[in-house]
Parts: structure tokens; C-alpha cells; sequence
């Protein structure tokens, strides 16, 4: 897992823009909202790469090699989490939350599961 710092590209009285991504072909976007204590993932894929990007809430992001020690870190408004192929990886909500998840690769609308392997031991 790689969390990716995110700095202000322009700022004026207007507000700030973020890009979140550059130079990344990216096939599927999708917002999630999460429930407090809800859990999402404990999968990984094999050949897409997934950010995902904390729009709202709290959450704990979790990842680990297919057999290894997972890390978790904290996620908060703001936060981009990058998970490679072959990585387990797990997203659970502390409070009420939304993320927003960018992928590039066949894990996109109704090819989602050919590219996702569930994992019997979840991470979080």
C-alpha cells in the first residue's frame, strides 16, 4: 500500500484544486458510501490497480501481500491509498464515510468480479 501525498495545485479566493490523479488511464470510478463498522474488500485483484480516496468520514485501510503482515493505516477527508495488483486490501469505516474508488484495469462495472479474488482469511 502506498499512501500517496496530495498537495494544492492552485489556490486563489475561490478555493483549491487537488488533481488526485495524473497520467493514469483509469476505467471505472466508483463512489461508495460505508455505515459506521462497515467492512469493504478483503480481496485483491490481479492485473487492476485501485486508488481510493477518502471523501468523507474516518476509515482504516488495510493491505498485505497474499501471504504476509498486513499494515493498517488511519484514512481521513483528503487521504489517497494506492493498493497493485496482488495485494490484499480492505477499507473499514470508523464513522459514516464515503470514498471514491479509481482503477485501472478489468475490474470495472459488470467485469468487477472477473478481475477480484476473495480472500477466506479477511484482513480487516
Amino acid at each position: 500500500m502506498v499512501r500517496i501525498c496530495l498537495s494544492a495545485d492552485h489556490e486563489d479566493d475561490r478555493g483549491v484544486i487537488t488533481d488526485l490523479l495524473i497520467g493514469e488511464e483509469i476505467n471505472a470510478i466508483t463512489s461508495l458510501t460505508m455505515r459506521s463498522g462497515a467492512v469493504r474488500g478483503n480481496h485483491y485483484h490481479r492485473e487492476t490497480q485501485q486508488w481510493t480516496y477518502v471523501v468523507s468520514g474516518e476509515v482504516t485501510y488495510a493491505e498485505s501481500p497474499i501471504s504476509g503482515e498486513k499494515v493498517l493505516l488511519p484514512g481521513l477527508p483528503g487521504d489517497l491509498f494506492l493498493s497493485e495488483p496482488w495485494r490484499v486490501h480492505a477499507v473499514r469505516a470508523e464513522i459514516a464515510s464515503q470514498i471514491i474508488v479509481f482503477t485501472s484495469g478489468p475490474r470495472a462495472g459488470a467485469s468487477y468480479e472477473n478481475d477480484t479474488v476473495r480472500v477466506t482469511d479477511p484482513i480487516l
